[in-house]
């Protein structure tokens, strides 16, 4: 029992100050507008680096397939299965390396990435497919829209050639 009623002290002693410290940290940073860019600017910047290191990291060739849907509405456009019209669309996404502003333009056409399941314990084959990656092509413009939903990251990157390419495949 003593040592319950030590151990119990000896935390509250030490969580009442830190308790003050975070506190203050937390106000610092929420009555500075600067502070509040510059930390927006790092998660950018730190969402643009997994990013391309997700991108250049990417095996093309386990891609199983590539759906096309029109943006406004849903609707699937396209299903590309054929290796070598997935990698011509999308191996230029592991050199792009340059974030941008969304677009003001209407998104146009949504291409879903999609791979082969990881195989699972006791399991000898994949039990499917899953969404890697969503690509976002937008009306009049370069910018690509990327989104990984497993990783809860959205970016546009400037992409004129992947842009083309994957508004070749709704066609």
């Amino acid at each position: 029992m003593r040592r319950q009623v030590i151990a119990l002290t000896l935390i509250a002693a030490t969580a009442l100050p830190l308790s003050g410290c975070l506190s203050m940290f937390g106000n610092h940073l929420s009555e500075s507008s600067s502070d509040d860019t510059a930390a927006e600017t790092a998660n950018s910047a730190d969402q643009a680096a997994q990013m391309a290191d997700t991108l250049a990291s990417t095996d093309w060739s386990k891609t199983s397939k590539l759906v096309v849907r029109n943006a406004e509405t849903g609707e699937e456009i396209a299903l590309i299965t054929d290796q070598a019209l997935i990698e011509d669309a999308v191996s230029g996404l592991s050199d792009i390396n340059s974030v941008a502003a969304e677009p003001d333009a209407s998104p146009e056409y949504v291409v879903e990435v999609w791979q082969p399941e990881t195989i699972r314990f006791g399991e000898t084959e994949p039990s499917g497919d899953t969404c890697v990656l969503e690509l976002t092509t937008y009306q009049d413009s370069d910018v690509v829209g990327l989104s990984v939903s497993l990783l809860d990251i959205s970016l546009y990157m400037h992409a004129p050639t992947t842009a083309e390419e994957l508004r070749t495949l709704a066609q």
